[in-house]
């Protein structure tokens, strides 16, 4: 025992470190995104220094554009006018301009005025740099007069009297002072960084170490420092002189001007700036350590913090062991009492249902039988009447009589049809024709009007005109009533029902309708009662057979699962939507159908009579163990003309098709007999004879005479008890 529980003590403590390091994995996996982004948003604040300082160079070149433009604009009566001119505007900044040149159209120098302050001046007799048109001012690219010094070019035309041709005032301005410039987009102090700006080729404008101007980036230096490996630098300018905009890391050397490069893994952001020659490549260039510390600094952080959770959820999980060693016999006990309420619930639940299960079979046996019996009995009565109004005038007394009895018959069939939906699991012999859907719905609510409490109110909103629905009137009228009679149920105080009837396009139809006919129209009815409303645990299974929450006795818990049923039979679907303490709102639908439709062929509709005699339709063979059905059907062949055999037994009937003594052209066989059944019989029979046309009559329409009909063991079959012209039509349709 103690060795159990050493090993149980053992399982949770693994799973104690197995959890820990699963939070562990989280947060690490919370901090590595974290860094990330933290990274990222490091690399945009430096493209956004880049940026600045790219547009502060902008600037300050377009002022000195727009001061030299305001130079040239004057009118100047002579060169030594010009001259003084020159003086003046290069003593307004002494040490940011070195020179002013005036150039003819060939660029030749014909004044170069210096300025007054040391510096590197322009010494060329020429200025080898594009010129401008009219109107215009250029800054045409740099100039390099020596290593470590960079002069910016801005040329403009202008007039002087005494000179012939187009003539251009030019102002080389010192990079020194755009330095200035930049060095005020300052960085931190303890941040080791620069700025550098290169041309489209490469050459170095700017630098923090002055001997870097005038090299190129690449070949320049690889001159100047031979033996230094910068395939990291040559990777970075590649980049930059391609246009782009972006950051690198790569490993290069610090330069500075009194001692040897330092190799360094450096980080840097560049971005272009547009010129009128080309572009520039403005970067910010600074030690990878300044621009990964806030990450290390996060990182370290972040790993006192798990060390120190790692310690407190240890700390937690080594007492939750402890305790649940104390608890572990208390926890087994309870849940030995939990297993065994659920073992007897379960028991009852399955004793429950096995006594609903038990009362249907027996229904459904006792139903079968009655039904068939019925069938027998009614099949006589409705074909004599039949043929008595075929004999009898119209305005005849006793035609009135006969018509009357038909129509008994009629509406007797139809209960014994219904009744018998009991003994079967699907519907198959219900009898679906096109009816006037609002038409019915009237009569239909008459009939809830009845059976409704007096405290009750109904209220009614049916917008159907001219919607027509294909199916069996009983059925759904069967599909109303259970759901009016649910909701009087769950107001037994006193309440209000709404019932409301409308034409609907598919989508339009509530979430939660999803019937078997996904196009078009629908008639859409909705039940809705003040009850008290179904909670969300009893709402997922009231469609379930044998499910209710009626009291004993009360309720079987088929109502719902058979109003489903039946409105999937007719292409339907039904949902609920409820809330507790608000009631609850029943939604169905039905294929809409237009009054003129053609009807679809349905198992054991009716059909249109055919009139005629059957002269030439061969010989037909009758089966049926009923006397008074076969009396029935040899009055109405011979009175047209048929020439039949007649047989209770199906033995019999099936040696007469063996011995040949008669050429059968039609069999029409009942269904429901003892020594064998009609598809039985057909089976052997179209074995017999290929040719024969078979009709089955029977008064449930079971799954093995549809599929003997798909299978084309049968040619059809009708619900009994059949009409005179149903049989006629069949023989004729089959025989032709």
């Amino acid at each position: 025992m103690e060795r159990k529980k050493s090993l149980k003590g053992r399982a949770a403590l693994a799973a104690a470190l197995i959890a820990l390091a699963a939070m562990a994995g989280v947060l690490g996996h919370c901090i590595s995104r974290y860094s990330a982004l933290l990274i990222s948003q490091q690399q945009e604040q430096m493209l956004r220094i880049v940026r600045s300082v790219g547009g502060t160079v902008r600037t300050y070149i377009k002022t000195e554009k727009e001061l030299l433009a305001w130079e040239a604009g004057r009118s100047y009566g002579s060169g030594e006018e010009l001259a003084g001119a020159m003086e003046e505007f290069l003593a307004m900044k002494p040490q940011a301009r070195r020179n002013m040149l005036l150039l003819n159209a060939n660029g030749d120098v014909l004044l170069n005025v210096k300025s007054r302050e040391p510096g590197v001046n322009y010494q060329a007799d020429r200025f080898d740099f594009a010129l401008p048109g009219t109107g215009e001012v250029l800054a045409p690219g740099a100039y390099i007069p020596q290593e470590g010094s960079c002069l910016i070019p801005v040329v403009t035309p202008v007039s002087v009297n005494g000179y012939e041709g187009p003539l251009y005032l030019a102002e080389l301005v010192d990079f020194a002072d755009l330095d200035r410039v930049i060095d005020s987009a300052a960085l931190k102090p303890d941040i080791r960084g620069y700025f550098v700006i290169k041309d489209q080729n490469g050459i170095i404008l700017s630098h923090e170490s002055r001997e870097q101007v005038g090299l190129q980036a690449v070949s320049g230096r690889l001159e100047h420092y031979p033996g230094l490996d910068i395939s990291g630098m040559k990777q970075l300018v590649e980049r930059q002189l391609s246009g782009q905009e972006g950051t690198f890391v790569y490993d290069s050397y610090w330069f500075s001007d009194d001692e040897e490069p330092q190799k360094a893994r450096k980080f840097s952001a560049f971005s272009p700036l547009a010129m009128d020659d080309g572009f520039w490549v403005i970067a910010l260039t600074m030690d990878y350590d300044d621009f990964i510390g806030p990450y290390n600094q996060l990182l370290a952080e972040s790993m006192g913090i798990l060390a120190a959770i790692f310690i407190c959820l240890g700390i937690g999980a080594w007492g939750l062991i402890r305790t649940s060693q104390r608890q572990r016999e208390l926890l087994r006990q309870t849940q030995y009492l939990k297993e065994l309420g659920s073992a007897v619930t379960e028991l009852n639940q399955t004793r429950e249902q096995a006594k609903h299960s038990e009362r249907l079979q027996m229904v459904g046996i006792m139903t079968s039988g009655l039904s068939h019996e019925f069938n027998n009995i009614l099949a006589p009565i409705l074909g004599y009447s039949e043929l008595l109004m075929g004999d009898l005038p119209k305005d005849c007394l006793s035609h009135s009589d006969a018509a009357e009895i038909y129509d008994a018959a009629l509406r007797a069939k139809e209960l014994v049809a219904q009744i018998s939906s009991l003994s079967q699991k699907s519907a198959d012999q219900a009898q679906y024709r096109l009816f006037d859907f609002e038409e019915e719905l009237r009569k239909w609510i008459k009939s809830v009007i009845l059976i409704k409490p007096e405290k009750i109110t109904l209220n009614t909103r049916i917008h159907t005109e001219g919607a027509w629905v294909y199916g069996n009137p009983t059925q759904l009228y069967e599909v109303l009533l259970n759901l009016c009679v649910n909701a009087f149920y769950e107001m037994p105080a006193e309440g209000s029902l709404t019932l409301t009837a409308t034409v609907a396009e598919a989508q339009e139809l509530p979430e939660g309708l999803s019937p078997l006919s996904l196009g078009g129209r629908f008639v859409l009815v909705r039940v809705q009662d003040t009850g008290g409303g179904i909670s969300p645990e009893i709402i997922d299974n009231i469609f379930t057979p044998f499910f209710t929450t009626k009291r004993h006795g009360e309720g079987t818990g088929l109502g719902l699962a058979i109003t489903q049923k039946i409105l999937d039979e007719h292409q339907g679907d039904i949902c609920v939507e409820s809330r507790l303490g608000e009631g609850s709102s029943f939604y169905y639908c039905i294929p809409f159908r237009n009054a003129g439709e053609e009807e679809e062929p349905v198992r054991a509709r009716e059909e249109e009579p055919q009139q005629g005699r059957g002269e030439g339709a061969g010989r037909l063979l009758v089966v049926d163990d009923d006397e008074s059905t076969l009396r029935m059907i040899r009055r109405v062949l011979g009175k047209n003309g048929f020439k039949a055999d007649y047989y209770a037994d199906p033995r019999e009937a099936l040696a007469a098709l063996e011995s040949g003594l008669a050429e059968y052209d039609v069999l029409i066989s009942d269904y429901q007999m003892d020594e064998m059944n009609g598809v039985e019989l057909a089976t052997q029979a179209r074995f017999l004879n290929k040719n024969l046309k078979i009709l089955i009559l029977s008064g449930l329409i079971k799954s093995e005479i549809v599929d003997a009909c798909q299978r084309g063991r049968i040619d059809g079959y009708l619900l009994k008890p059949a009409h005179g012209d149903q049989l006629l039509k069949f023989i004729k349709n089959g025989c032709i």
